[in-house]
């Protein structure tokens, strides 16, 4: 939703000063470290959207982006696609009411802004190919809760419930577990500026659901982690 302006870093207050170090960098035209969230999220009961011969399930995946977004204003959903790009597309789990996705990773900038208090939209669809997807249900949530969701002693703790579709829609939408949702502070490196740009790329691009992870676009392994 066009390019967040930095802000600082994220710390036990979402209003830390920056660093002597980090404003000499933002004035050298780049950010000495970066924020990633590494999240990992999984499907609960969600509702059956496929009739029998597609399957009798679902095909669910999820879209994480900022709350509210630039372009279209605080909504009651709807269930319609937003042409706004999500700062992350999850994979496409065929027919799974339980569907484990696969971890993922966002940098927080984009997300966010760099502050734990930014909200979130969390919308969960069911993919037809060559159609419009169907919609499943919505959360919206801080960055903080949605951390600490996932610190829950039980799978229960864990979960968040779906808001269903609006009326006439009666159906019960299903629960979302936050299985992992970690942020790490990395050293800005230059595999991570190249996969920086290419989810960025990618997340632009129109047509089917993409992920990160169908595009074979992973975050760099062997990164140096930096205290948050």
């Amino acid at each position: 939703a066009g390019s967040p302006v930095p802000r600082p870093g994220l710390s036990e207050s979402a209003a830390a000063t920056p660093t002597p170090e980090q404003t000499a960098a933002d004035e050298g035209g780049g950010l000495q470290s970066i924020k990633v969230l590494h999240l990992k999220l999984k499907g609960v009961d969600l509702a059956i959207k496929d009739g029998i011969l597609q399957g009798g399930k679902s095909d669910p995946y999820y879209e994480i982006r900022s709350y509210p977004c630039a372009g279209y204003h605080p909504r009651i959903f709807t269930g319609t696609p937003t042409s706004i790009p999500a700062a992350l597309r999850s994979e496409v789990v065929m027919n799974d009411l339980n569907p484990e996705w696969v971890e993922q990773e966002i940098d927080l900038l984009s997300l966010v802004q760099y502050r734990d208090d930014g909200e979130l939209l969390i919308d969960v669809w069911d993919y037809d190919r060559g159609m419009a997807s169907d919609f499943i249900g919505y959360k919206i949530l801080t960055l903080q809760t949605l951390c600490q969701l996932s610190r829950g002693a039980t799978a229960e703790l864990r979960r968040f419930k779906l808001n269903p579709p609006p009326l006439p829609h009666k159906q019960e939408a299903g629960f979302v577990e936050v299985q992992r949702a970690d942020i790490v502070n990395y050293v800005n490196s230059d595999p991570i500026r190249e996969w920086l740009s290419r989810r960025e790329e990618l997340m632009f691009t129109g047509g089917a659901p993409l992920s990160t992870k169908d595009k074979n676009i992973h975050f760099p392994k062997g990164q140096d982690a930096l205290p948050n």
